[in-house]
């Protein structure tokens, strides 16, 4: 806890995005990988073997956009940086382990934006105003990308916006999360390059093997048909117990997509 704290302080963020909660989460998430390491590793290596195959079928290799780049974890740097003459590595903010893990390729950049386009007005939005509406389209950069990887981050988009929002108790149109999604889907299914998408699909909360409750973290958004060239699937042991129960397992199914 007290190691949390100190990074907490110590770590330059966007306000907006240390207000909504993303510097409280990405501190959680490195601390949460270093306790689950050998759970995760599976997941991790996954991960990494998709990106590279979507890499391998890439015949133009200018450009390379990482969104959700996030503690580069799930991410083959050296592979990227050695295969696509600029590496994008996008997220909402980048922790000093990902600032120093870039020093060695002068060919990856660090984009720090808000895919969403939706924190900073959640932010500076008061509790009297009119009804919040989501941006119209998502704030992604994909000009001349020849291969577009949306990593992890799907099923994330409106988590800490609505947790922010019914915290502050502000007012939200009732779409907010259904928007953020599809205007992500919708951005990635535009691009002109290849498209990498790898996404939790369900959570399964378990007891000794046995699923006891199913939870669809899309809520009910669809990938588009044009995203599923090629899929493949595979578990996430993202909490085993006593991680977050002391009973009970969280597995997240995971699909990746490659068009």
């Amino acid at each position: 806890m007290l190691y949390e704290f100190f990074k907490r302080l110590s770590t330059p963020c966007p306000r907006p995005a240390k207000a909504v909660g993303y510097l409280r989460e990405m501190i959680g998430l490195e601390v949460r990988h270093r306790r689950c390491r050998g759970s995760w590793q599976p997941h991790l290596q996954q991960c990494r073997d998709w990106i590279i195959q979507a890499m391998d079928d890439c015949e133009k290799r200018r450009k390379v956009v990482v969104l959700g780049s996030g503690l580069l974890n799930d991410v083959p740097l050296k592979e990227l940086a050695q295969g696509f003459g600029q590496v994008v590595l996008v997220d909402i903010l980048h922790m000093p382990c990902v600032r120093k893990a870039i020093l060695p390729f002068d060919n990856v950049v660090l984009d720090e934006r808000d895919v969403t386009g939706f924190v900073a007005p959640l932010y500076n939005q008061g509790p009297l105003g009119a009804p919040l509406r989501a941006p119209d389209s998502a704030n992604m950069d994909l000009e001349d990308a020849d291969l577009v990887i949306s990593l992890n981050i799907l099923s994330q988009l409106a988590v800490l916006p609505m947790a922010y929002a019914e915290k502050k108790r502000l007012p939200l149109v009732q779409d907010i999360p259904a928007r953020l999604l599809g205007a992500h889907l919708e951005a990635l299914a535009g691009s002109e390059g290849r498209v990498c998408l790898i996404t939790e699909v369900e959570y399964r909360l378990c007891q000794d093997g046995n699923v006891i409750e199913k939870l669809d973290p899309l809520a009910g958004t669809l990938i588009p048909e044009q995203l599923k060239g090629r899929s493949n699937r595979w578990d996430w042991d993202f909490a085993p117990h006593p991680e977050r129960h002391a009973k009970y397992d969280l597995l997240h199914r995971v699909e990746g997509y490659l068009r």
